[in-house]
């Protein structure tokens, strides 16, 4: 299983990490749970068994409700105010795209956009006429 990326409390603020498996084991444990406990759609190839609360709906639901919960009691300042996001203390600065100079140019932080691996956006700043 994937570690849990950034943010982490007191982190810096990186590039995102794309350490998404963590959402499909969960959400796969969830739908096999709500399948033996509601009757719910059962999810295709299941794991041997229900991580979440042993199996046992209602200690995971607590557990659930006491994650969140926790989570809920951390500020943004905790979370993303620090290092170059100490001034902008949001989600939205740890993902930024930033660049190390390297010569005479800089480029500025900039809002990621998840595009395609060979997808490229240019933005032309004059136009040269021929």
């Amino acid at each position: 299983m994937l570690e849990f990326g950034n943010p982490e409390v007191g982190g810096e603020p990186s590039a995102p990490e794309f350490a998404d498996g963590w959402y499909g084991y969960v959400s796969k444990d969830l739908r096999d749970l709500l399948a033996k406990a509601k009757g719910a759609p059962k999810p295709t190839a299941p794991y041997s068994r229900v991580y979440c609360g042993g199996g046992s709906f209602e200690a995971c639901q607590q557990t659930l409700q006491k994650s969140l919960l926790e989570a809920l009691s951390v500020t943004p300042q905790e979370i993303y105010g620090h290092g170059e996001c100490k001034e902008n203390a949001q989600a939205s600065c740890y993902d930024l795209n930033r660049f190390t100079s390297v010569s005479g140019i800089s480029i500025a932080a900039f809002p990621f956009q998840n595009r395609p691996t060979f997808q490229q956006v240019d933005e032309p700043t004059q136009i040269i006429e021929p």
